[in-house]
This record gives structure tokens, sequence and C-alpha cells, in this order.
């Protein structure tokens, strides 16, 4: 499989000067852009443009944008785009394994915490999620 090419351009409006962009594909970061220079409208808003490619390898696959508005005491303001999904047939978009585990780990650390404190209905949404997470697991990357 050759790998899809992505076009991703747009611009970035914010009222106090953006620190990074990232783009992200299947919710890994790809991409980091330093949005360098950055104008100043009529209104002071602050404004660049971005044109990037990248090559999605995995076949179907989501991509977003991300900005980042540094603010006091080192904390962020960020702002993020939808998804756009990329779809093959040949090749679904499959679970990370590490995320899985993660979920499943969480939920039966519940199932075990919990075991003598809810109704068997309540424990059995636990249950159905565990087997979604187990089923998960072979499927995952």
């Amino acid at each position: 499989d050759e790998p899809s090419n992505c076009e991703i351009g747009g611009t970035v409006e914010s009222f106090s000067p953006v620190d990074r962009v990232e783009i992200i594909v299947n919710g890994e970061v790809v991409k980091t852009i330093d949005p360098q220079p950055q104008t100043q409208t009529a209104d002071g808003a602050y404004r660049f443009s971005i044109q990037e490619n990248i090559s999605i390898d995995d076949g179907s696959a989501w991509v977003a944008v991300r900005c980042y508005q540094p603010r006091a005491e080192g904390r962020y303001f960020y702002s993020h785009t939808a998804p756009v999904h990329f779809r093959d047939p040949n090749s679904p978009l499959r679970p990370r394994l590490k995320e899985v585990r993660y979920f499943l780990k969480r939920v039966n650390d519940e199932l075990s915490r919990n075991q003598n404190l809810l109704t068997p209905d309540e424990l059995g949404e636990f249950k159905q999620a565990q087997a979604i997470y187990e089923k998960l697991l072979p499927q995952a990357r």
C-alpha cells in the first residue's frame, strides 16, 4: 500500500499570539509548526496561515489540527478542529493496543472496587464494557 497524501491548509486567528500548531493523525502528533510570522489585523487579532502536506501510511485515518496559546502561570488555551476522516475499506482504522489495555484495566479495577457496592445490573454494564475491550485486544495495533 502506498501512503496517501493529505494537504492541510488554513488560517489561524487569535486575540493573542499562538505558540504552536500541531497536526494530529489518529491521536498522534505527526508535525509541530512554529507559527511565525504572525501579523496583526486592524482589530488587533493575530493571524497566520498554514499550508502543509503529510502522508497517511495506515490506510484509514483521522486528521485534526490543534493550536496552543500560552496563558499566565505556564497554562495554555488550545483549540482543536473536528477530525477529517479518510476511509480505506481494505484497511479499517484499528484501536491502539496501549489504549485498549488502559481502558480494560480501568474497567477491571472498577469491577473489583464495586463488586459489593453495585447492583447486578450496574455491574453488568461494566462487564459489557469489559467484553468489548477484550474483543478489541486481538485487532489492536
